[in-house]
């Protein structure tokens, strides 16, 4: 008697047939980046001092959508957060504020290769622990995707995002970026540790009688001042007053210009310290090595970390924030 054999099905062994991953019904979100270079360089900045790069959806915020960046330290000594523009499309609403993280030693490769004309976009599916990176050439939309990748999430508590605007500075200082690049090269030469910056504010009066009715003209001085052993260094920047805030925090911006001895407008100079700080060389350096921007916004407020701001262009921007040198640090 011939015995029949039993038909074994794929639910019997358990095995579920591949899924489309181009599906554009399934995934949860999609990110499109018309400017890679600038997600590279942004990378490669967090990779300099962490190992992961946290990212955060942020979906027509204030009219405003794009990414957000924020990566501090394990030490707490740095931080880099950064709003970067770009177009988000929503299919679950409830992922519209999704984060996520990702090594970035693993992430830097998949972008090495992209250029200003290529377009990137992300994908996370419901399914998948996995983001799904695409890139194509901006003017061949048509044709096959250049590259087809995935990256594996970072298992890590979702944080709640930190907003600088927390930290309200009295002085902001606009600043060649090249100029600030040298005066810390030149403090890693000397073999410094750490960086000090002051602001004093002068008062030139016009007249005798002017330190009386504040009739005066007020300037800034900005120094950054460092050195080692047997050697002392300060670098000068002279600044008129641009703008200020007649609120509780006042607001001083600076525009410094040419390094050198300002013009004496009268024989008497009122002299005030309004800020002075010390912050660890090695990781302003290390940050700031690689940034090409022309200035850089330094804000600055006693007893709160220097934040460092670059503009990358539209609604795009990089703010850095280096704790203040601690006291056991020489």
């Amino acid at each position: 008697m011939e015995v029949e054999s039993p038909v074994i099905s794929e639910d019997d062994l358990d095995i579920q047939p591949p899924r489309k991953k181009s599906s554009s019904s399934d995934y949860l979100w999609k990110i499109t980046v018309n400017s890679p270079v600038q997600l590279k360089k942004l990378v490669s900045l967090v990779q300099k001092v962490l190992s992961r790069c946290n990212f955060r959806l942020s979906y027509n915020d204030n009219g405003w959508s794009g990414i957000c960046i924020d990566c501090i330290s394990s030490d707490f000594t740095c931080a880099v957060f950064a709003r970067f523009e770009c177009t988000i499309d929503i299919h679950d609403p409830t992922y519209k504020n999704d984060w996520f993280s990702l090594k970035t030693n693993k992430l830097i490769p998949l972008l090495r290769d992209c250029k200003s004309e290529h377009v990137i976009m992300m994908y996370r599916f419901s399914d998948r622990s996995n983001i799904w990176i695409r890139t194509f050439d901006e003017h061949c939309r048509s044709s096959m995707y250049l590259t087809e990748s995935s990256i594996e999430c970072q298992e890590e508590h979702q944080q709640e995002p930190f907003h600088l605007t927390n930290i309200q500075s009295d002085l902001q200082v606009d600043i060649s970026l090249i100029n600030l690049k040298k005066i810390l090269k030149n403090a890693k030469d000397l073999s410094c540790d750490s960086i000090n910056i002051t602001v004093d504010e002068q008062t030139f009066c016009t007249d005798k009688y002017a330190k009386y009715t504040h009739d005066g003209i007020n300037k800034f001085v900005v120094r950054f001042n460092y050195g080692s052993e047997g050697v002392n260094r300060s670098c000068l920047y002279h600044s008129s007053l641009i703008t200020t805030s007649e609120e509780d925090n006042e607001t001083i911006a600076l525009t410094p210009g040419s390094i050198g001895e300002p013009e004496s407008f009268g024989s008497q100079t009122n002299e005030t310290n309004i800020y002075n700080e010390t912050f660890p060389l090695e990781n302003i350096f290390v940050l700031l090595k690689n940034m090409d921007q022309p200035y850089v916004s330094l804000s600055l407020s006693a007893g709160k970390p220097l934040i460092m701001t670059f503009q990358m262009g539209g609604n795009s921007n990089i703010k850095i924030a280096i704790s203040q040198q601690s006291n056991g640090v020489s």
